[in-house]
């Protein structure tokens, strides 16, 4: 279960804490004021199960072991480029700083933006080898829908004090206890007031255990066909699909008693 979500300038929070969380948590305000924010955080972090390597000879050490994004989410949906679609910008970040390293194995990050002297304004995510020592390599596509890392604990070592953002020394908010997100697109991160190089990135840090396995279901996704992943996905691997989706309804529905549901593709490779 998690604790406690602290954030470092993440869309409209500049910074926050949410202390002593439940198993059911509700959240209530006006809009604008970070609701969905709080649920974006906790869907990205979740999905950060792709691993790699956190690369940079400006620290000691100079290699992490670290987690980027999951390529697609639950429901068969791009996490960032399903996130930018639902605030209105583009599905591709098409001023991505990133690039691919001559051999594919590094998704090489350079922020111009960033102060010079900052560790983080240029870094590598490093594949990992593959068994039969290939490397797992980024793709072109990765350099648009990749904007973030996770980190954990690892060994005796600490991260330096550049890359802690205040209100975690605030807070003593430790690795140890849970993980820390970094994203660096100018879409997610809070705009004003940058005084230093950390105030360039998005950091939320979720203590208590991070979730593996997440839906963030709302009415954009309400409104969708099931994308082909999904639908083909749940006809390999679940007997009785159908069959269990009808179940389900007249729990909800008692009325439909006796009735089927049938899920099939439509229009191509929509799944209705």
């Amino acid at each position: 279960m998690i604790h406690r979500l602290i954030i470092h300038r993440f869309r409209g929070i500049k910074e926050g804490v949410l202390d002593n969380l439940g198993k059911v948590n509700l959240l209530i305000g006006p809009n604008n004021s970070g609701k969905t924010a709080v649920l974006e955080m906790l869907y990205l972090s979740a999905l950060a199960h792709r691993l790699c390597s956190f690369v940079n000879p400006n620290l000691e050490p100079s290699t992490w072991p670290a987690k980027t994004l999951d390529i697609y989410d639950f429901l068969g949906l791009e996490p960032l480029p399903r996130l930018r679609q639902r605030h209105g910008e583009t599905k591709t970040w098409k001023d991505s700083p990133a690039d691919i390293s001559t051999d594919g194995g590094s998704l090489v990050i350079t922020l111009p933006d960033v102060p010079e002297n900052y560790p983080l304004r240029e870094f590598e995510l490093t594949a990992p080898l593959d068994s039969p020592g290939r490397r797992r390599a980024f793709s072109q596509k990765d350099v648009q829908r990749i904007s973030m890392f996770q980190l954990e604990s690892w060994k005796d070592y600490s991260l330096p004090a550049k890359l802690i953002p205040p209100i975690f020394q605030k807070y003593n908010v430790r690795l140890e206890n849970g993980v820390w997100n970094y994203l660096w697109e100018d879409a997610w991160v809070y705009r004003w007031e940058k005084a230093e190089g950390i105030d360039y990135f998005s950091v939320w840090a979720i203590e208590g255990m991070n979730p593996k396995d997440v839906i963030f279901f709302d009415f954009h996704v309400a409104e969708q066909h099931f994308t082909e992943r999904f639908g083909s996905g749940n006809y390999k691997e679940i007997p009785d699909w159908e069959k269990k989706n009808t179940q389900s309804l007249t729990l909800i529905f008692p009325e439909l008693k006796g009735s089927a549901v049938s899920i099939r593709p439509k229009k191509g490779k929509n799944w209705t």
